[in-house]
């Protein structure tokens, strides 16, 4: 397959249900740096991607807070954050059943 074929958005879209089965085959290593191409670029060639491209950019402009809830963390003090935009993760829904607040954005990580 031509190497420029694969970062032409239109060939992408237009031959996803062939190149797709190629791209596995191949390997993680060959599937991932042409999704993420192609993502950028606003093809997305499966689900995960497609719902990453229809995020982008959809708190362009705003601030954000990224809540790290260590030992120094006060629950008193997320009732400050309602109505921002706040990426938690992990064992933040301790804090719940003391506040108001609920994360924009949650993440597990084990």
């Amino acid at each position: 397959m031509d190497a420029a074929k694969l970062v032409n958005p239109v060939y992408l879209i237009s031959r996803r249900d062939r190149i797709l089965p190629l791209l596995r085959w191949h390997g993680l290593r060959v599937v991932l740096p042409v999704a993420r191409y192609a993502a950028r670029h606003g093809v997305a060639l499966c689900d995960n991607y497609r719902r990453l491209v229809a995020m982008r950019g959809r708190h362009h402009g705003r601030r954000c807070f990224i809540i790290g809830n260590g030992p120094s963390l006060r629950v008193a003090d997320l009732d400050k954050l309602c109505g921002e935009i706040t990426f938690a993760a992990n064992k933040i829904f301790l804090a719940f059943d003391r506040t108001q607040w609920r994360p924009t954005y949650y993440n597990v990580e084990d």
